[in-house]
């Protein structure tokens, strides 16, 4: 078993042309054993994985909070070997200050890539949430939204510090190919945060 962070879990269902109906619970979570400060990335890598029909909300006593999660490999539906999360063990809470306006960057990496001759799209994807944006269960939520922003232009050197709190102005705009972009108009180191908890020595 590792111990992992879980940020949020998200219920959704819907139905298809076929008349199928779908159900995804995803839970977002990290390791917060392994973060990155590199040239290329810095701070934690952010994980999704849909596992329903084997677990639901009711199985995710609270968020944020520290769990042992245990995966097996088992075959997915095109045969290929992925991870399945088979049991799920609550530690104890993840402490998260909700008393700051700025947003807490867990996660940042440079990209750089051209998907054609004439396009060339360079930046930092960040992940974050707004401390002050819990969802105790709405829609199917519960815990912290992540926010997944590309930010054109950007370099990681504006993000000195990651994990750590930012003070972002965040504008969104629409990049050549279509897709979803932001443009920081501002980024600002606000505070450190601080992953050392109790759990970083008494259970890792």
């Amino acid at each position: 078993m590792t111990h992992y962070v879980l940020l949020s879990v998200n219920h959704e269902s819907y139905t298809t042309r076929s008349g199928e109906e779908v159900n995804k619970i995803n839970i977002f979570y990290f390791d917060p054993s392994v973060s990155a400060n590199s040239r290329l990335e810095k701070g934690f890598t952010i994980l999704t994985k849909n596992v329903y029909p084997d677990f639901n909300l009711s199985d995710f006593s609270e968020i944020p909070a520290v769990y042992d999660l245990t995966f097996r490999p088992s075959r997915g539906r095109r045969g290929a070997l992925e991870p399945r999360l088979v049991s799920v063990d609550y530690i104890e809470p993840y402490n998260i200050s909700g008393d700051s306006q700025d947003l807490l960057v867990l996660g940042a990496k440079k990209y750089d890539y051209s998907p054609d001759a004439k396009t060339q799209y360079r930046g930092v994807k960040i992940f974050a949430i707004d401390p002050q944006g819990f969802v105790s269960e709405d829609g199917g939520l519960m815990g912290y939204p992540l926010l997944e922003a590309s930010l054109q232009k950007e370099s990681l050197e504006n993000f000195p510090t990651v994990p750590a709190y930012y003070s972002i102005d965040l504008e969104q705009i629409r990049g050549k190919g279509g897709d979803s972009l932001f443009k920081a108009k501002k980024i600002a180191f606000a505070s450190r945060f601080d992953n050392n908890q109790t759990y970083t020595t008494q259970s890792l």
